[in-house]
């Protein structure tokens, strides 16, 4: 996420790559021990419980994580927006020479579109790097708990039943 702030729209192939590529390993790095130690103390007959209980969790909680961000980024993008508006005056001198001046006349409703167009870009890659931002802080605390883990002890293996016993004789008794 670190990375991922800085990111524009004019970002090479390989900035992109090399970082979802360490997201996707560090992803392999908290998932699989995760899976370990939530099944490791459990005896087996729970397991198949427990991993859908996990995988409800995990979906819920993405879900959550979903809606909170995407919740962030359009209202960041609406505030961005607005502020960079207010700078946008006739009276402005940045807007009132070069190019600025020919592309995005105020008299022109295309050059109107246009200023309004870049607004918006400019106003959505801020709120890009607002929301990465979030997203970095929100997991810092989460990779600092993993260091809390630790190797869970061995279970012993689950006793095989005596065959004339019926399964659901342990229910009965």
């Amino acid at each position: 996420m670190w990375k991922m702030i800085d990111w524009t729209p004019e970002i090479d192939m390989w900035s992109l790559c090399s970082t979802s590529f360490l997201q996707g390993l560090g992803l392999g790095f908290v998932f699989i021990p995760l899976q370990v130690v939530s099944f490791a103390t459990l005896e087996a007959k729970y397991r198949g419980d427990a991993a859908a209980i996990l995988s409800l969790i995990r979906n819920v909680g993405s879900a959550v994580g979903i809606s909170i961000s995407s919740f962030l980024l359009v209202q960041s993008t609406q505030i961005m927006h607005a502020r960079i508006a207010e700078s946008v005056t006739p009276y402005n001198r940045m807007l009132q020479t070069g190019g600025a001046s020919l592309f995005w006349n105020d008299l022109n409703p295309a050059g109107l579109e246009g200023l309004n167009a870049e607004v918006t870009r400019q106003a959505t890659i801020i709120a890009y790097a607002n929301d990465f931002k979030f997203l970095l802080w929100v997991s810092m605390p989460s990779a600092l708990l993993l260091l809390l883990l630790r190797k869970p002890g061995a279970r012993p293996a689950v006793a095989a039943r005596p065959a004339a016993e019926p399964e659901h004789a342990a229910v009965l008794d």
